[in-house]
């Protein structure tokens, strides 16, 4: 009894001394700006104050959480400058590919500035031109090493006549285009959307949510849009039984395939012109609905390994037929339920994927878990020989097929 009265008095302190209300000294702030945006650099100052030390790492991240490959994010860097609160320049070294080691010297404040070349339009990659711009947080933000949980702010000062500034971070009240994370892991998992992009929204059980799109066509039924990802939204939350966020935007980023979840947003790659057409719509319906329910699987339920991230090197599971394939599996139903299709075309669907999966010779070579691991090189979506088609598989397709397997096992049993 006696061990476990200090045992419960350790936990105790510990909640205590690790709880939310407790506050890091110092502040964290960023400012990013774009001012000639013909030539694809953002120009990002980091200014810290309160680093303790000789010496200080500042770190990039090598990847973005749920696009599994490296990234390399550090080669767009340049000009990287380190000074203190006086202007005095500090002492740096490239010490890793992705670490700039700065001889602070305990200096009270320390200002970091770069430039970061952005011209591939993708959801995991930095983008800049006159028209719009995006970004994506692992390959714009530095943080101090061992410093991820810190809080942090971002102030964006977009180019002459840009109006949105669009992300899921909480805006901070009276300070235009500025945000607050809680830590490092927020900031970078909220991509931002620049420029004169149109912007509605719609309330599910009374919380916002925000579309944000370049390029809807005038004839395109906002309303419609709109009532289309509130039905994605309603019948997911109706699954799982929360909301588990303040406010959520769908960035529909240009032209092109992919996307990626977030806490509080979604990325896709999507031709907002195709809005005006029951075609378009309905694949909006489908992006969103396999997107959005990330919000849930993956982001908050989750192999043990995704999170809290290491930024430098790959992260394996071998569960990312469960946190993708499960995932696929669910945004069909919740397409079924809400209305974008009916049960017999559900069932069409499925079998599809099953024939995929039986007709194709990759099954034979690869499991889903090894599929999971493997993705860091040999990603299915980004095959580029012929035998790769042959000898692997996709864990979207296959985990879809293993939810559907599982969840009519645990119907019939119970």
């Amino acid at each position: 009894k006696a061990f476990g009265a200090i045992g419960l008095a350790v936990l105790i302190l510990v909640a205590v001394s690790c709880g939310p209300g407790q506050k890091m000294a110092g502040t964290m702030a960023f400012t990013v700006s774009m001012d000639e945006p013909s030539k694809h650099y953002y120009h990002v100052e980091f200014r810290c104050d309160g680093l303790k030390g000789d010496t200080q790492d500042f770190k990039m991240p090598v990847w973005m959480p749920g696009y599994y490959r490296i990234m390399d994010y550090p080669r767009h860097v340049t000009n990287f400058k380190a000074v203190d609160g006086a202007g005095r320049p500090l002492p740096w070294a490239k010490t890793t590919k992705n670490t700039w080691q700065v001889k602070t010297a305990n200096a009270p404040e320390v200002v970091v500035s770069y430039d970061v070349y952005a011209f591939t339009m993708f959801v995991a990659n930095n983008y800049l031109d006159d028209q719009r711009g995006y970004i994506v947080g692992p390959g714009l933000y530095m943080h101090p090493a061992g410093m991820i949980n810190h809080p942090v702010t971002v102030t964006f000062k977009p180019y002459n006549g840009w109006t949105t500034v669009a992300n899921g971070l909480d805006a901070v009240p009276g300070q235009p285009y500025t945000f607050s994370a809680p830590d490092f892991d927020m900031l970078y998992d909220c991509p931002t959307l620049l420029g004169n992009q149109e912007r509605f929204q719609f309330e599910v059980n009374s919380v916002p949510h925000y579309v944000v799109a370049d390029n809807i066509p005038a004839e395109a039924d906002r309303n419609t849009i709109a009532a289309s990802l509130r039905k994605i939204v309603t019948t997911a939350t109706d699954l799982m039984g929360d909301i588990p966020y303040k406010h959520y935007t769908f960035l529909l980023i240009g032209k092109g395939v992919g996307g990626v979840e977030h806490l509080t947003s979604a990325a896709m790659l999507f031709d907002a012109s195709n809005l005006a057409t029951p075609e378009g719509m309905q694949r909006l319906a489908g992006f969103a609905a396999h997107e959005y329910f990330h919000t849930f699987n993956v982001k908050r339920i989750r192999p043990i390994t995704l999170g809290p991230f290491d930024y430098d090197r790959e992260v394996y599971t071998n569960l990312l037929y469960v946190s993708e394939g499960f995932t696929s599996y669910y945004s069909g139903l919740i397409l079924q339920r809400a209305g974008f299709t009916s049960p017999d075309q559900y069932l069409t669907n499925l079998s599809r994927r099953i024939a995929r999966i039986e007709n194709g010779s990759g099954h034979l070579f690869q499991s889903v878990a090894e599929s999971s691991i493997d993705t860091w090189i040999k990603a299915w979506y980004l095959a580029s020989d012929e035998n790769l088609s042959n000898t692997s598989i996709s864990y979207y397709n296959k985990g879809s097929i293993i939810g559907a397997l599982l969840d009519l096992k645990i119907r019939n049993e119970t």
